[in-house]
């Protein structure tokens, strides 16, 4: 007879064994996609990192180099993740691979915890700067842009460091006091471990809800704010061809000419690296949605709140749904941040040459430059017992 598993909030967990058949198959998603990925996200980062390595340096291609460095490193440790928690089925898995992962297990669940989270703080970064060099572009150009840039990516990457110990110091604790040998009950921790994981719980929910929240906004507010610039900038240029004086034809209007053509450079540039920016953006925000709920339901799912349970059946439907669209933006994020850059900066090298000879324009001028579970959530449980 089957042992009744309980989890924290005392309630019965079910076991795995007793899922009807046709919940598993869900499992294939996860099977067949993700080495499709894994082989897509290496070959296409790799590729975005060597286009990036010709273009000029910028905060743009800072945080784009970190973002796919991120990417190629987060599918990779995924890779490890999910031979070890069985979603492949090997023929002698103790012997091939179990010895290894039982004993770095918690490394790549540190890593995958991580390298999310240094994605999603990177993209949040990436979205801030735009604002910023948007709305405040003075206060943007006074600053070491670079500078600023590399910073931020290395104050993430320490908070993110610091904020995801829980994961490894909470599986090795299991891994060194094994649990009852009766297994009625999901393995406990000890109290400061337990009440740390209740702290952490929480604030990766309010985090990545405030963070994914938070990138919404900076982007409609990028929108608008090109909105307003393009109107602004096509009144004023109205106004100056009304208000033109018909003796002064010539001189003013190679002045205006001029003027147009730096305020058009000057929005074209923002716009480069701002439809950069959204289209990977907005990507992030359709296939990381699941993710973000699923850290709620974490939440949810554990004491003191205990108003949601986490089911194995549950799992076996929504964890594949969740580790596609995770694994789709990390695989084909490239091809939205790459695509626009380099479309728009064809175009503009096409258009600038054509501008400049029609204009009189100078060369300094030219606008052209030469699972069947989610592993998160497989971690949260394995150091919840």
């Amino acid at each position: 007879m089957a042992t009744v598993m309980k989890d924290a909030c005392g309630r019965e967990q079910g076991l795995a064994a007793n899922v009807p058949s046709n919940l598993t198959d869900w499992a294939w998603i996860t099977k067949i996609s993700f080495p499709a990925f894994l082989a897509i996200c290496t070959i296409g980062n790799l590729l975005g990192l060597i286009l990036l390595r010709k273009d000029a340096k910028s905060t743009k291609r800072t945080f784009l180099l970190c973002l796919f460095s991120v990417s190629l490193c987060f599918m990779w440790t995924r890779l490890f993740l999910y031979l070890g928690i069985g979603v492949w089925r090997l023929p002698d898995p103790e012997s091939l691979y179990g010895r290894f992962f039982a004993a770095t297990a918690g490394y790549w669940f540190y890593m995958d915890v991580f390298l999310y989270l240094m994605a999603q703080w990177v993209v949040l970064a990436f979205t801030a700067e735009r604002y910023i060099a948007i709305s405040y572009p003075i206060y943007h150009r006074a600053r070491p842009q670079k500078i600023t840039a590399i910073g931020a990516i290395m104050i993430i990457t320490l908070v993110g460091v610091a904020s995801s110990l829980y994961t490894p110091i909470g599986y090795y604790w299991l891994r060194a006091n094994p649990g009852p040998k009766n297994n009625t009950s999901l393995q406990q921790m000890s109290e400061s471990l337990m009440e740390w994981r209740r702290v952490d719980m929480w604030i990766e929910a309010v985090v990545r809800l405030l963070v994914y929240l938070a990138i919404i906004g900076l982007d409609i507010a990028i929108l608008r704010t090109l909105h307003q610039r393009k109107y602004s900038i096509s009144a004023r240029n109205k106004a100056r061809s009304t208000t033109a004086s018909p003796t002064n034809i010539p001189v003013d209007s190679t002045i205006d000419s001029r003027n147009k053509s730096k305020g058009l450079a000057q929005l074209k540039t923002h716009r480069n690296a701002t439809t950069v920016l959204l289209c990977g953006s907005l990507f992030f925000l359709v296939t990381q949605c699941p993710e973000v709920v699923m850290s709620i339901l974490v939440v949810l799912n554990n004491p003191p709140a205990c108003a949601f349970q986490i089911t194995v059946k549950f799992l076996l439907i929504y964890g594949p749904i969740q580790v596609f669209l995770v694994s789709s933006y990390f695989s084909l994020n490239f091809l939205l941040y790459i695509s626009p850059f380099m479309y728009l900066r064809t175009v503009r090298c096409g258009s600038s040459g054509l501008e400049s000879s029609s204009t009189g324009l100078s060369s300094a001028q030219s606008i052209c430059t030469t699972h069947t579970i989610s592993p998160h959530y497989a971690s949260s449980q394995s150091v919840n017992r």
